[in-house]
């Protein structure tokens, strides 16, 4: 993983106008357009890499659905994507 790389979550907060979502990675280098676009089916709410293989990216929907991302690979297809998600619990260790 790229350490310049930022994902950005992008959605639409309002409950009666919602819309497609985007995630965009932006670089450090070139902060004028996005390294790479990502299009899903709802506004994303949250994002998260994962702390031990940072190449896995989290993405949580305005739909209550969850997608998981290998950043690693060149095209927009999450590598899992869950239904409806109603909580989720971090691992301690």
């Amino acid at each position: 993983m790229r350490q310049d790389l930022l994902a950005v979550a992008y959605g639409q907060f309002e409950f009666t106008n919602q819309g497609d979502g985007l995630i965009l990675f932006w670089s450090l280098k070139n902060p004028e357009y996005p390294e790479r676009v990502y299009r899903t089916q709802a506004g994303v709410m949250s994002l998260a890499f994962s702390e031990r293989n940072p190449s896995l990216l989290a993405a949580g929907l305005y739909d209550g659905s969850v997608l998981i991302y290998d950043v690693r690979k060149d095209d927009e297809k999450p590598m899992l994507e869950s239904g409806c998600v109603w909580a989720v619990a971090k691992l301690m260790r």
